[in-house]
């Protein structure tokens, strides 16, 4: 690959020259001239959306329950068995298996709760 810049304007051997080209043939002109276009631009361009009141009403609802949701999390959480000397259960190849069982039976059936 060549490093040097030259001024020539001329491509050497093993050079490449890209050059963006924008043209249409009179057909795709006659074609794009008489399409109806293909869907709504304004749904694709940047920026907000208009909005009715009702609308944000909704979206602010919807918000409401969402964060809602999250912050009941902690209150639903799975209890977390501490033994009498306060300490956390000790895992053995046991309780992992067990544990990794439970976990391939629930995600196995989850398709059915849906």
């Amino acid at each position: 690959m060549r490093t040097q810049i030259d001024d020539d304007m001329i491509a050497k051997d093993g050079e490449v020259v890209r050059v963006a080209m924008h043209f249409m043939t009179d057909a795709q002109r006659a074609i794009a001239a008489n399409a109806a276009p293909v869907f709504d631009m304004a749904g694709h361009r940047p920026g907000p959306l208009p909005q009715t009141d009702e609308q944000r009403e909704q979206r602010g609802a919807l918000y409401d329950k969402a964060d809602a949701a999250i912050s009941a999390r902690w209150k639903n959480a799975s209890a977390i068995v501490i033994a009498a000397d306060g300490k956390p259960p000790q895992r053995t190849a046991a309780t992992t298996d067990a544990a990794y069982g439970s976990y391939d039976k629930r995600m196995s059936e989850r398709w059915r709760a849906a």
